[in-house]
């Protein structure tokens, strides 16, 4: 029973058990498409979400710590993690942009560039006198990013974060991705990053 019926006082039943029974059978290759499609278990979507996460965070360490990339290298790892997360929710491309742009705006105030934004939340003595960001800080900022954005999306996919009419509220994603970001960046490493 997919819906509850209030005439009949019965509640919604199956739906969870169904949904198991179908990731069960179906082939790999398709189960990040069903996690995307589906609207049932959104702790699902959310673990799917964490994978590209932590792979992006993975990425950003180590792009850190072997190649010595510049920290202005960054926002490319961000921006793949950003789609891949939208995907993941279902958020459809052009909706992710918009709300993406909101919350970079959480972190640019006064600045450039997204890039110029997010660095300037990085602890300045954490980068070094050749501007490298060492590896275990990269990957945290990638990850608390990430995090942040999971949960922009999965509000944006409950639509929870529109107003009259379906337009995003963007002064709401930007409050909630900055408070996503402040606290799990802080768990991650241990202080608050803060615009400067």
């Amino acid at each position: 029973m997919a819906q509850a019926d209030d005439f009949t006082g019965q509640p919604s039943h199956g739906l969870d058990e169904l949904l198991d029974a179908t990731f069960r059978v179906a082939p790999e290759g398709v189960r990040v498409a069903l996690t995307a499609a589906q609207m049932i278990d959104l702790g699902r979507k959310f673990r799917q979400a964490q994978l590209a996460v932590w792979a992006a965070g993975a990425v950003a360490g180590a792009t850190s710590v072997f190649l010595k990339e510049d920290p202005k290298a960054l926002p490319t790892v961000v921006l793949g993690m950003t789609g891949s997360v939208a995907a993941v929710y279902g958020v459809p491309e052009e909706v992710a942009a918009v709300a993406w742009a909101a919350a970079a705006t959480a972190v640019t105030a006064g600045r450039g560039s997204v890039t110029d934004g997010l660095l300037a939340l990085i602890p300045q003595e954490k980068i070094s006198a050749q501007h490298v960001v060492t590896g275990l800080v990269a990957g945290s900022f990638v990850v608390a990013v990430g995090y942040a954005w999971t949960a922009v999306c999965g509000q944006l996919a409950q639509g929870k974060l529109e107003g009259l009419g379906g337009v995003l509220q963007e002064g709401m994603i930007r409050d909630l991705f900055l408070a996503q970001f402040k606290r799990k960046f802080a768990q991650e490493t241990g202080e608050t990053p803060t615009p400067s």
